[in-house]
């Protein structure tokens, strides 16, 4: 079986195109961005919010201000990994857009208690 040009057994391979986008500014619409590129927005959100969560305004690296720690969560509303992820890139719903990096129980807090 031998490859010439680019080609195996006379069927020439395609390469899957990736639409990368160039993120310049934020917001940006959360469905519009591959999903390889969400960390990138959440990194940059991070770096624009100095390394805070933007809803508990603590430190993404530690753990959330304690009142929003102590609010339950009913971890069955929310897929499989979602928990897995220390923190989120969190966008509206309604519009799509980004809105900031959150950590993951902040993230869960918004849109189980005030529907974000």
């Amino acid at each position: 079986m031998a490859t010439v040009s680019g080609r195996y057994d006379g069927v020439k391979k395609k390469k899957a195109k990736r639409r990368m986008y160039k993120i310049e500014e934020l917001p940006v619409k959360y469905d519009e961005i591959p999903i390889s590129q969400k960390a990138e927005v959440r990194a940059l959100y991070a770096t624009v919010q100095l390394g805070n969560c933007y809803y508990c305004g603590e430190a993404l690296t530690k753990e959330p201000r304690k009142d929003i720690a102590d609010k339950k969560v009913s971890k069955v509303l929310f897929p499989d990994n979602f928990f897995s992820h220390p923190v989120h890139l969190d966008h509206d719903h309604d519009t799509g857009m980004t809105r900031g990096a959150v950590h993951c129980h902040c993230n869960a807090v918004l849109w189980e208690y005030e529907g974000k």
